[in-house]
């Protein structure tokens, strides 16, 4: 019986290590993450951020990891304050799961220089967060590149 006791507490004790949390990562790996952009190209998704990664995939999920997996560090992507959306025919729901829920999403036709656009965005900030056109789909403001510089268009006027 006491045999059975010790086997019992050393099964407990290696179920309890394996709980312990993860040793984490050296934050001098981190890649925090400011402005996203998402792209929708030809068959693929595109990611790239402020940062310079990029990924591509099938889906949104295989873009991000591809994007994290052939970056210089660990992509931090909870920081990203800002999302931008070139994208068509992706649910808005994909997001979700891998981005911020706080973080402001506007349309876009592209953007080349993403530092730039964060930059800009911190004055003139989108006014809808992923948490919100998630839960009430709607009409996004659109992050236009202009030859002075950026643009966010928060109505389209009629005429």
């Amino acid at each position: 019986m006491k045999q059975w006791g010790i086997f019992l507490l050393i099964i407990l004790g290696g179920g309890l290590l394996l709980r312990l949390p993860h040793p984490g990562t050296d934050i001098a790996h981190l890649e925090p993450v400011e402005v996203v952009q998402v792209r929708q190209m030809q068959t693929q998704i595109e990611v790239t951020t402020d940062t310079g990664a990029a990924g591509h995939g099938d889906t949104l999920a295989q873009a991000v990891e591809d994007m994290k997996e052939h970056a210089m560090g660990e992509i931090f992507l909870d920081t990203a304050d800002y999302l931008l959306l070139d994208l068509h025919g992706l649910e808005i729901e994909e997001l979700y799961p891998l981005f911020r829920p706080g973080c402001k999403v506007c349309n876009t036709s592209g953007i080349d220089d993403l530092e730039t656009a964060g930059v800009y965005l911190q004055t003139h900030e989108p006014e809808k967060s992923l948490l919100r056109i998630c839960a009430e789909p709607t009409e996004l403001e659109e992050l236009v590149q202009t030859e002075g510089g950026m643009v966010l268009v928060r109505e389209k006027r009629d005429g």
